[in-house]
């Protein structure tokens, strides 16, 4: 049973108990299935006769798969906020480990809602508010546009690629987080929303352009240089270069705690990047150290 928090940089607060189910098969890597229930039914005999009602043939079915199953069949609302985009991608590692269209056609019924003929993006997306978050639906776009080939993907994407030359930066460099809320602030939520997005984006239509591709590893390297602890390994979950926030360390602009859900959003934004960073890139290397470190601090 994993008991987790939510909440913003400095605070958390109690909102979910997950329960994870996991069958006694050895090495099979796929990820932990997730039931959210309200805290007093792990004080009544509800939680038993639920776990009865899990049918048996779950036993030898990949969890991905069941995931994946459970959110289709209990419909989801189409958006594209990140959380959805989140889903997505789940949907699309499912569907290129099995190749079962189901997975493919949900995404794409799901985009569809909110990507119109034109390309334009639905959804109240704005261009005048710089929120990194709005960048994480990117790659669901690329992925459809690789797929399909139909350019009103690609032109719901260039949106958020022009955004990001726009978006605002720190002093250093380092994208704001989200512009009025968080000026010259840095999070590990907004690195995995933008930096994979903006580094596949790289790959597919401008793999020549150096300046990107250092720019990608600079966000990286800056919330590195602020955030990581160099005794746990770990990193805190964001910093204020001006180090105004009421949370900022005087002296490092750092926050105070490590979250756990930010800390995997840059743990996955590491690994998405390093798979279109190009090897021969300077910075590849230190990636990959930025999260081979990160993960010896995990498992310690």
């Amino acid at each position: 049973m994993l008991i987790t928090q939510d909440g913003g940089i400095g605070s958390g607060y109690l909102t979910r108990v997950n329960l994870v189910l996991r069958t006694p098969r050895a090495c099979q890597h796929y990820p932990s299935v997730l039931f959210f229930f309200p805290l007093t039914m792990f004080f009544s005999s509800d939680l038993a006769a639920l776990l009865l009602l899990v049918p048996a043939s779950y036993a030898t079915q990949p969890y991905s798969t069941w995931m994946s199953d459970s959110f289709i069949t209990r419909g989801v609302t189409a958006d594209r906020h990140y959380a959805n985009a989140v889903l997505y991608r789940g949907f699309e590692l499912a569907y290129n480990k099995t190749g079962n269209a189901t997975y493919y056609n949900y995404i794409k019924s799901q985009v569809d809602q909110f990507v119109d003929s034109a390309g334009n993006l639905g959804g109240n997306y704005s261009t005048s508010l710089y929120s990194l978050d709005d960048l994480r639906i990117g790659p669901n776009l690329l992925f459809l546009y690789q797929s399909t080939h139909d350019a009103r993907y690609k032109t719901a994407a260039s949106q958020l690629r022009a955004q990001l030359d726009r978006q605002p930066r720190t002093p250093l460099g380092g994208f704001w987080h989200r512009k009025p809320d968080y000026p010259n602030q840095m999070w590990l939520d907004g690195i995995y929303m933008a930096e994979p997005f903006y580094a596949q984006w790289n790959q597919l239509f401008d793999a020549d352009n150096c300046t990107a591709w250092d720019d990608i590893v600079l966000q990286f390297d800056l919330i590195e240089e602020h955030c990581r602890n160099q005794t746990s390994n770990l990193l805190v979950h964001g910093y204020d270069e001006s180090k105004v926030a009421v949370w900022a360390n005087p002296v490092t602009g750092a926050a105070p705690h490590v979250w756990d859900r930010a800390l995997g959003w840059y743990f996955m934004a590491l690994i998405d990047v390093l798979d279109y960073l190009p090897e021969a890139h300077s910075g590849y290397g230190k990636l990959l150290r930025y999260m081979e470190s990160l993960a010896v601090g995990v498992k310690d």
